[in-house]
């Protein structure tokens, strides 16, 4: 294990004993994280426990503790952690975190408890393995074909002329030329409920129409 990686559990073991933060991929949903998709040096820290969102929790770190997180979403902060990362950045991070945590105190109410186990387990599901969809046209070739935006839902049986990244864990999910099977239209309907970032052509965030552009002919 190298540096970067040790640092990254150490951060997840201390963040995961914070009341109201739940670690994506760490504990008993580590083994599911192993996948090669799966990057151990980004921690998605699920905040569904606090009274707090994803943008909230990144501005109060920024300005009131000079913690930058990679990036935010709806429920949760994603944290970048690499070789250049050493103990004091943890205790760092740790004390950002718990500074959150005391700020915006954890939801005391049991169905607000279930909900965010129901969460960690759909995100840990998603972020640790995702769909392969089959490569039937030349990437050039469905890049440069005419195509069409078609709802996400109805998108099953098209070949893509669009490339779809769910974020984290920040890999290509479709590629130009790759078929659409019913598989990729459920996981990025759920990667979307899930708070995860989906982005396309078709696709810019928030609550709207999902629509991936799909090759004419298909």
């Amino acid at each position: 294990m190298n540096r970067g990686s040790e640092m990254a559990l150490e951060l997840a073991r201390r963040l995961s004993s914070i009341p109201g933060l739940i670690v994506a991929g760490y504990g008993k949903h580590a083994a599911e994280s192993q996948d090669v998709e799966h990057d151990p040096s980004k921690l998605m820290v699920i905040l569904k426990g606090l009274s707090v969102t994803g943008p909230q929790a990144a501005k109060f770190m920024i300005e009131e503790c000079n913690i930058v997180p990679e990036m935010s979403g709806p429920n949760y902060v994603l944290m970048l952690i690499s070789g250049a990362h050493g103990p004091s950045d943890v205790e760092a991070i740790e004390k950002a975190f718990r500074a959150l945590a005391e700020r915006f105190p954890a939801k005391p109410e049991s169905a607000k408890d279930q909900e965010a186990l129901s969460l960690e387990d759909e995100v840990s599901r998603l972020t640790g393995k995702m769909p392969r969809p089959e490569r039937t046209m030349l990437l050039r070739d469905a890049f440069l074909s005419v195509a069409r935006p078609v709802p996400v839902e109805e998108a099953a049986g098209r070949i893509s002329a669009d490339t779809i990244v769910i974020y984290p864990p920040g890999s290509p999910l479709l590629t130009p030329g790759e078929r659409i099977d019913l598989e990729v239209v459920e996981y990025i309907v759920s990667a979307r409920k899930a708070g995860l970032n989906v982005l396309g052509r078709g696709i810019r965030g928030g609550e709207g129409e999902m629509r991936v552009y799909c090759v004419e002919s298909s």
